[in-house]
């Protein structure tokens, strides 16, 4: 899909003869809420802060909705001498506490108008300052297509955005030549997509247990039945307790990093070809995770084991 930033009046009018939805990252609203009042100027830093508070996403003004949340029509926009780029950037600025690192608003030209009118798409990020007060002094947040206000336990969860790493874990599957010896390997990635520096991590994940698997490094303490199916625990730590060595004691995860876990000859996993994925797909196997970092909540996740397999056959 095209940029946000660089959408034009053609990409808008899209939007609307889509009748696209709004989401938790995307948000339509008319032309007039960019009215100069105070009731106007309180919903734009609810609806601009709630979008930081959450995932981040785009508010596009100058696109009607109807009750379902569909876009509608491109409505005639404002005068851009009256409201423009500057003027919302300053509502933002001075409306919002703290401020938003990293908005971007974009102004689109209109076209049939004998004076000069503009639509203004508005790219919030997540923000990893949040949460982000609107000028009516409360928090708030995307929820069903709207700016609602956060729970205290909401405000404590987002807040953490800054003092705790953030850790995802990617899984990939590739296949060894063929042959009587023909395996899948399976590369584990641990990232920090955060701006908190990890210094204890650990990763958690569940597999069938296929017969014949060959794994070096990873510890696997656990067994449970999923559907009458066996599953296998296994766990990597950067550190173990009491500091022993486990290939990679001491390393940290700078933000951006990315550690290959599996990429060397002490920590691998390799599991035989010879086993159905149409038997996967019935028993609806999973690869289950789980990430620890600090003192951070857990984050976690469920993939296909037969799409990552499938993927590569």
């Amino acid at each position: 899909m095209k940029d946000p930033k660089e959408w034009q009046e053609s990409d808008l009018k899209k939007l609307a003869d889509e009748k696209t939805h709004e989401s938790t990252q995307l948000e339509f609203k008319s032309s007039a809420a960019l009215a100069k009042n105070p009731e106007k100027v309180k919903n734009i830093s609810k609806a601009v802060s709630a979008m930081a508070n959450t995932e981040g996403g785009v508010i596009v003004y100058g696109i009607a909705q109807d009750s379902k949340h569909q876009a509608t029509t491109l409505d005639d926009g404002v005068l851009i001498e009256a409201i423009n780029e500057e003027w919302l950037e300053n509502i933002i600025d001075t409306n919002i506490h703290r401020n938003i690192p990293g908005v971007h608003i974009h102004s689109v030209d209109l076209s049939g108008h004998a004076d000069k009118r503009i639509s203004l798409v508005v790219v919030v990020p997540e923000s990893d300052f949040a949460p982000h007060q609107a000028n009516d002094l409360r928090y708030y947040r995307r929820r069903n297509f709207k700016a609602e206000p956060m729970e205290d336990w909401e405000i404590r969860e987002v807040a953490n955005r800054q003092v705790h790493p953030t850790l995802e874990a990617e899984f990939v599957f590739t296949r060894s030549p063929g042959g009587p010896t023909a395996h899948y390997d399976l590369s584990l990635c641990i990232c920090n997509i955060g701006k908190v520096i990890a210094k204890n991590f650990a990763v958690n994940f569940w597999l069938p247990e296929f017969p014949n698997r060959i794994t070096k490094g990873f510890v696997s303490r656990e067994r449970k039945e999923v559907g009458h199916h066996p599953y296998l625990l296994y766990q990597y730590r950067n550190t173990m307790p009491g500091g022993s060595n486990n290939q990679l004691t001491n390393a940290v995860l700078f933000p951006e990093d990315r550690l290959h876990i599996t990429d060397g000859n002490n920590f691998y996993l390799k599991i035989p070809v010879d086993f159905s994925v149409y038997d996967l797909y019935i028993r609806g196997c999973t690869l289950d995770w789980e990430v620890f970092a600090d003192s951070a909540p857990p984050r976690g996740g469920s993939l296909s084991l037969p799409e990552l397999i499938k993927a590569i056959i």
